[in-house]
Order: structure tokens, then sequence, then C-alpha cells
């Protein structure tokens, strides 16, 4: 499994942000060569040294999560991503704004079919974000 952040290629609804917010695309690639199912992801910020974890749900996110927001054509089947395919959350987001941009990241666990796990995650460079004002309404 890869995951990797690129420039966002779609256009982000604002009325999703609630504030300002750093938009970008996360890949999740089954580089493996067996079907691989998310069953836990993260966004971590670091902050004094130490990785912290946030989602806008205030929990880790899991397999219903993932679906919900990651897409990719013909990438899932029942679920499972397979080998070979990319699993594409286009766009992913945080909050804040180019002025301040700490270290961030986020984090994933797959299993296959027999129980195997399969660990990546990858941070998200300044390079990669476009950044989103929301004015107030």
């Amino acid at each position: 499994m890869k995951v990797s952040h690129k420039r966002s290629v779609e256009a982000p609804i604002l009325g999703t942000f609630s504030g300002d917010a750093l938009c970008y695309r996360t890949e999740v690639l089954n580089s493996t060569e067996v079907d691989i199912k998310i069953v836990w992801f993260q966004f971590f910020i670091e902050e004094h040294g130490s990785w912290c974890g946030y989602t806008v749900k205030n929990r880790v996110l899991r397999e219903a999560d993932f679906l919900q927001a990651y897409h990719g054509g013909d990438a899932f089947q029942d679920g499972w991503i397979l080998p070979g395919h990319t699993a594409v959350c286009d766009p992913n987001w945080h909050g804040g704004d180019l002025d301040h941009f700490p270290r961030v990241k986020w984090s994933f666990l797959a299993v296959d079919r027999e129980g195997e796990t399969y660990f990546d995650e990858a941070e998200v460079a300044k390079e990669c974000v476009s950044y989103i004002h929301k004015s107030a309404e």
C-alpha cells in the first residue's frame, strides 16, 4: 500500500468547510498483489514535537468513513481495493492557512482477506495544497 498527496484536480465545495481550508488530493494505491480494505485512518498534526490525531468527527475514521470519502471508479469491489488500483479523496482538506503550515500527515491501516495488515502514511507537503478562504456569510 502506498499513500500520496498531490494537488487537487477537483473543485472544492466551499459549503463543506466551516472555515479556511487547505485542499489537496489524497491517493491510496493498493501496491500489493491481493485485495485490501482500509479499516482505520487518521489525520495527524505535529505539535511540540509529537504527532496528535484529529478528525472532523472527533474519532478515528473507519472503513465506512473511508468508503464515503474515497472514490476511484473501478478501484473497489465490495469495499475492497483491487491490486494495482487507487482510491482517491479529492478534495481532501484540513483547516488552516499557508502562513502557519505545520507538519501534517494521514495514516492508513489496511487488511487483506487473510488478515495480514498493511500500513502507510504520508505527510502533506505545502506544495500540494490550495488555500480556500471561506468568507463570512
